[in-house]
């Protein structure tokens, strides 16, 4: 039992590798500042994902050195992934080699005045995702992102305002063009330059190939704008039958909508067929439609007829019953620094006092649309008469400073002065 016990006690007290490296840490970790909780596992970990890296190796390979059990094959690769094998995978479908290096496109080709004005129409059209102070709202942090992505729109520019010139992606661009003073063909030529240029990347590829690949591409997307144009087509021509018959059976009663996938009945006329109803859209919340109110470019008050009438003025509604419940009044100019981040933060602090407000009534709206349908009934019900006369004093003794129109703002009135309510 001794000679036992001994030899039980000598075998565990016996330390290997692991347990030596793990003293070092603990001894040399916190002087050095290392916040990280390392063990000998973090290298293990840490030197298989480096070896992983290398396109010249195998995982198995890998595995046999690690001393994993290659049954274990989710605990093998949990140690080991790495975007190696991704960036593999997305080089071959892409069109290039697996371990060609890809350059990505730049606008280092331009002079200087071009890329200042590049970087002039970047920053309008990327305003609401760089330059906020809290880091979540940013893009990109060092701007290389957003860089990138100007290149790939100014590539594609050209190929998309051919295609369909009132897109609204291809008005944006016209728009912020015409605003920083860019000549919109000249933009043209540089979509077409950077579309040109070929990227040589460290493998050679045959440009046969390279060519015949692009021509197979084009004629896809020939083929594609032609059907997508047929479709369209097809549809107006459904939409006119549909409301022809609509109009001249009437609205039927007790009807049931017709489901989705469902055939229809034979014995029942068509014009008896109600549709189903369309899945709704995301809800949008207050503070969003406050924000895009003081930060869309341009402005909503100064878009005239274009877009959807009814929603812009369903936000400069909102926007008004929003200011009621800011306290002590607000100071917004557009032309300081950190206007935007101002705007995101005076509107969520006003959507949260509106939610505080409608929960001590009973009311479970969050959206912005439901929000604004029960504010308007609470002021109809002169609920607001409080909240509005407490904004007049503060808009009269010149505590609100706001870039909107005179015509958008404090244009609410209590209940017993509003004898049209």
């Amino acid at each position: 039992m001794d000679a036992a016990a001994t030899m039980k006690v000598s075998v565990a007290a016996l330390p290997g590798v692991h347990s030596h490296i793990n003293r070092l840490l603990n001894r040399i970790c916190q002087p050095a500042g290392v916040l990280a909780d390392l063990t000998s596992h973090s290298f293990r970990r840490g030197g298989a994902q480096f070896a992983n890296g290398s396109s010249e190796l195998s995982p198995q390979w890998i595995f046999d050195r690690g001393s994993w059990n290659m049954t274990a094959t989710n605990k093998a690769f949990a140690y080991v992934n790495t975007s190696n094998e991704d960036q593999k995978v997305a080089r071959v479908l892409s069109g290039w080699p697996a371990g060609a290096t890809v350059v990505a496109p730049s606008l280092e080709i331009f002079d200087a005045a071009t890329k200042k004005e590049l970087a002039r129409m970047q920053a309008v059209l990327f305003a609401s995702c760089i330059g906020m102070q809290d880091n979540k709202y940013n893009h990109s942090n060092h701007n290389e992102v957003v860089t990138l992505l100007m290149v790939y729109l100014t590539r594609s520019y050209p190929m998309l305002k051919a295609l369909c010139a009132s897109a609204p992606l291809v008005k944006r661009i016209d728009t912020v063009a015409k605003q920083v003073g860019v000549n919109i063909e000249a933009f043209v030529a540089w979509g077409t330059l950077l579309r040109n240029r070929k990227v040589q990347a460290s493998e050679a590829v045959s440009m046969s190939t390279m060519s015949s690949f692009a021509e197979q591409q084009t004629d896809m997307i020939q083929v594609l704008t032609e059907q997508n144009k047929r479709l369209m087509d097809r549809i107006q021509d459904v939409e006119a039958t549909l409301a022809a018959s609509a109009s001249t059976a009437g609205q039927s009663v007790g009807t049931m909508p017709l489901a989705k996938g469902a055939k229809r009945d034979a014995s029942v006329p068509e014009s008896d067929v109600v549709p189903a109803k369309k899945s709704r859209g995301e809800a949008i919340m207050p503070s969003t439609l406050w924000f895009e109110w003081f930060t869309l470019v341009p402005r909503p008050w100064n878009q005239g007829n274009d877009g959807n009438r009814q929603r812009r003025s369903d936000m400069k509604l909102l926007v008004d019953l929003m200011r009621l419940f800011i306290e002590g009044g607000y100071s917004l100019d557009e032309h300081k620094d950190g206007y935007r981040d101002e705007v995101l933060k005076l509107g969520k602090s006003a959507e949260m006092k509106l939610g505080l407000y409608l929960k001590e009534k009973g009311i479970k709206a969050k959206a912005g649309g439901a929000c604004l349908k029960k504010l308007r009934e609470l002021h109809c019900a002169g609920h607001l008469d409080a909240h509005i006369q407490r904004f007049d004093a503060l808009f009269r003794a010149g505590l609100v400073e706001d870039p909107s129109p005179l015509s958008s703002i404090n244009q609410l009135r209590p209940l017993q002065l509003n004898a049209s309510i």
